[in-house]
């Protein structure tokens, strides 16, 4: 109550005691009339707080002993006592003034709390009847009630009102907080609250009241949304190096979470934009509109600018760029009365700088595995030689994805002596640069080394030596190395083995043999345990050279022993080189033993077969 209204409240109970003791005057003897004095400081109690209530009781009890003047009473023993219930009278109004005060200054400092609290707090009676709606309040009811909003649960649907948790507390229930969803009509925009609210109940234990509390949530649950988002997006995004199937999956995700349409576009080897991937909410990619199918103005304005557009309706255009590079753009478009503000353009930007970083690696993979494969290839024979009278066949199959160069080689060659030719299987330790490096050593020198006429044993020093005065840390390799002497219709191999497998031979009977003798590893030792073993080959012979990967290839659930490769060979009696050395790797990534379904080798395999031809 302002100031002019109180002064004006004090005057009427101030005319109301004084109207009291001029009817108490004129009467004459009814001093009876005294005690009703006290009504206007009773009254004033109930609007005045104790200060004006206590000047309106001292003016009431003046009132009351002025009136034994009239009567002559005054001072008498009944006009003291009437006098003091008078007083009595008016303190209780002071302190009915002093507890209203107090009570009203709780209610106003309630009030104010509640007024300027986020939540929205709501008091519906028993009738669900408002009571009371702070600001926050007024505002989600106001919309509510104007139709404003969709009212849904946290996934999106339709809530019953009846099983809104005010209605429930109303209805006796203890609800449990419940999380409701308020999409607005006009502009698509999405809020989200907590909603709880609990019952009062009377002395009788019946709902009088129902207290709800919404917390609204919207700021936290975008930001949850925004991250999970971005988390099942990075998880696409690593799941291949196919950046086109990638950015085809994020750009339905996208569609799902943020956009009625999401295209990609990347940037080609000409500077321009390639669209690799589109989807629509309501339709696959491949029935998007033309203009949804081919990269936009916009998208080329952002790829100039390095800057995100924000549409002036429900579009947005950001840059994909990684190490300060452009490497495309992603574009959405919102349909219906959905608009884009400043949050969702920082979560596109996000999204974009991670899907760039994955289009990024996925090029540098790719170039990767090109330079390993060139590079691989250039450490292995182009095409195996034509030797008179024996066939020929190899097998090779990098481990993993091939972005790095393997560390098993072979090779074959003419030696430059008649009949004489050198066939060689070697697995150097480690892989990539280093094991590039030590292979193009070991082939070269191997080489250069059989020119000469040495024995296989002697030709394994040469190496051996040159290794040992470049070793490195952890350099060295495993080489058969063999001498394949034609000798009218068969021939004789001489082989050294320097802590390689020993080859097979597979007699046209079929019969399996091992052939050499085991040595020392090369490149670890100066003087490495070398020795040579010949073996006299016949027509419908076979020598079959290979690498650790073929009994390694399905390590650590099982290893092939040297039992397990003489059992495959035994099956091969009367096939040629080249079905030898297919059945032989079928075996080794044969997945649980069905060679329909083989495993990717944990180690590189190289198979080198040679069989003696008839006549």
């Amino acid at each position: 109550m302002g100031p002019g209204r109180r002064n004006g409240w004090m005057v009427l109970c101030a005319a109301v005691a004084t109207a009291v003791a001029v009817v108490d005057a004129l009467v004459g003897g009814a001093l009876a009339l005294i005690a009703l004095l006290s009504a206007g400081p009773l009254l004033g109690s109930t609007r005045l707080g104790p200060g004006r209530t206590a000047a309106l009781a001292a003016y009431a009890v003046l009132l009351g002993a002025g009136l034994g003047l009239p009567e002559d009473d005054f001072a008498s023993g009944d006009h003291v006592i009437r006098v003091a219930i008078l007083g009595a009278l008016c303190g209780v109004a002071v302190w009915a003034a002093y507890l209203g005060d107090r009570l009203r200054s709780s209610r106003d400092q309630l009030r104010a709390i509640l007024e300027n609290v986020a939540d929205g707090v709501v008091a519906q009676d028993r009738s669900g009847g408002l009571v009371f709606a702070n600001q926050a309040a007024v505002r989600a009811v106001s919309d509510a009630v104007a139709g404003r909003f969709e009212v849904r649960d946290e996934d999106g649907r339709p809530l019953d009102p009846d099983e809104l948790p005010a209605r429930r507390a109303l209805s006796g229930e203890e609800p449990e907080p419940t999380v409701v969803r308020f999409r607005e009509h006009d502009t698509g925009e999405e809020r989200w609250s907590l909603v709880k609210a609990t019952p009062l109940r009377d002395e009788a234990g019946e709902v009088d009241m129902a207290i709800s509390v919404m917390q609204d949530l919207t700021d936290r649950i975008r930001a949850q949304r925004a991250e999970r988002f971005l988390s099942e997006s990075s998880k696409l995004l690593s799941t291949s190096l196919d950046y086109g199937t990638t950015l085809r999956r994020v750009a339905e995700l996208a569609v799902r979470e943020m956009a009625d349409w999401c295209g990609v576009d990347v940037v080609d080897e000409n500077g321009q934009l390639d669209r690799v991937a589109v989807a629509g909410a309501d339709a696959p990619g491949d029935a998007a509109p033309p203009e949804w199918r081919r990269p936009s103005d916009d998208a080329y304005g952002v790829l100039r600018s390095g800057r995100s557009s924000l549409g002036p309706g429900a579009t947005m255009a950001v840059p994909m760029v990684a190490r300060g590079r452009p490497v495309g753009v992603l574009s959405f478009v919102a349909s219906g009365p959905r608009r884009y503000d400043s949050e969702d353009l920082l979560l596109a930007e996000e999204l974009a700088r991670r899907a760039a970083i994955a289009v990024d690696n996925a090029r540098l993979f790719g170039e990767r595995a090109y330079i390993a494969r060139a590079l691989q290839e250039s450490l292995l024979p182009p095409a195996l030689p034509e030797m008179p009278g024996v066939d020929v066949a190899a097998r090779f199959r990098a481990a993993g994805q091939g972005n790095e160069v393997g560390g098993d080689f072979y090779d074959l060659f003419d030696t430059g002596h008649p009949d004489r030719w050198a066939v060689v299987i070697g697995d150097v330790c480690g892989k990539g640069a280093p094991a590039a490096a030590i292979t193009a050593l070991a082939r070269y020198t191997l080489r250069a080394a059989a020119m000469r006429g040495l024995r296989p044993s002697a030709v394994l020093h040469v190496l051996n030596d040159a290794m040992v005065r470049q070793r490195r840390d952890e350099e060295f390799c495993t080489v058969a190395f063999g001498r394949l002497d034609r000798n009218g219709a068969g021939a004789r191999l001489t082989v050294a083995s320097g802590g390689h497998p020993l080859p097979f031979v597979i007699r046209a009977d079929g019969r399996v043999q091992s052939a050499g003798a085991p040595g020392t590893l090369l490149g670890v030792t100066a003087d490495p345990a070398l020795a040579d073993a010949s073996v006299d080959l016949d027509p419908g012979d076979a020598v079959v050279l290979y690498t650790d990967g073929v009994t390694d290839a399905r390590a650590p659930a099982r290893v092939l022993t040297q039992a397990d490769l003489a059992d495959v060979l035994r099956g091969c009696k009367g096939l040629d080189a080249a079905a030898i050395a297919e059945r032989l790797e079928r075996a080794a990534t044969a997945s649980n033993g069905d060679p329909r379904a083989p495993v990717e080798p944990r180690d590189d395999v190289a198979i080198l077969v040679l069989r003696v031809l008839g006549g």
